[in-house]
């Protein structure tokens, strides 16, 4: 099997589209400047209003609600795709956890439960849904997942953030590792959502959106499983994933 992705005409999903200030949107608009067929999702109804003449926007092929926690939710997209395009070139992953599992702000105060949703929402929703997209990937792809960084601040507040984004890296991780055979990779995005001002490094919403659009770009290239940070709490910033290729 090849591991070559045609320059125009990519096929992708970007999960969790909640505004044009979101960095879904953000990387969706590019990509789709760039040439690629979309399909989108939003969480719920909240977000419908603003999500879905963004989809509009977009021309995307598919626009659809995906509430991960709902039983074969995420299963029906991937058969939707499936119906409309038979194949698949890359998935974003943009899914932020819900407002009330966000507010523990110790995580020796989480409850069983809103540990295991956050990981659920987060980890295991990334891991099935990679196990569907490569089903659809017969010529290789990308998978991208962000890895929403806490601010400067934030983070001896992170609470449930901390277990969930370093579970969520390990799992961007694993399955580089098992799916390179199939010339899928899968890379993580870490940033703030606020511009981190560093000198010398990235520095804007605007870089990181750009570099994930870029990752599918260059699907091509034979690295996979880094994580490229773009915040400035990181000594692993984009320089030092680029060196450690």
């Amino acid at each position: 099997m090849g591991c070559e992705t045609p320059p125009a005409g990519r096929r992708g999903i970007v999960i969790g589209i909640a505004g044009e200030t979101t960095f879904a949107y953000r990387c969706a608009r590019r990509l789709r400047d760039a040439g690629a067929e979309l399909a989108i999702t939003w969480a719920n109804d909240r977000p419908r209003p603003l999500a879905k003449p963004l989809g509009e926007d977009l021309q995307a092929n598919v626009a659809m609600p995906l509430d991960v926690e709902q039983p074969g939710a995420v299963e029906s997209l991937f058969e939707t795709i499936h119906a409309r395009w038979r194949r698949l070139d890359f998935v974003l992953h943009c899914i932020a956890l819900a407002p009330s599992l966000s507010r523990h702000r110790r995580l020796v105060d989480a409850s069983r439960g809103a540990f295991l949703r956050a990981m659920d929402m987060s980890c295991c929703a990334f891991v099935r849904m990679a196990r569907l997209a490569a089903r659809l990937m017969d010529r290789g792809g990308s998978l991208i997942v962000l890895i929403q960084a806490p601010g400067e601040r934030a983070v001896a507040e992170a609470g449930l953030m901390r277990p969930v984004t370093a579970a969520l890296e390990a799992c961007a991780r694993g399955l580089a590792l098992e799916l390179k055979p199939r010339c899928i990779r899968v890379h993580a995005v870490s940033a703030k959502p606020m511009a981190a001002h560093v000198a010398g490094r990235l520095e804007t919403f605007d870089d990181a959106d750009a570099f994930a659009a870029l990752l599918v770009d260059h699907a091509t290239e034979p690295h996979t499983g880094i994580v490229h940070n773009f915040d400035a709490t990181s000594s692993r910033d984009a320089s030092t994933a680029s060196s450690s290729r």
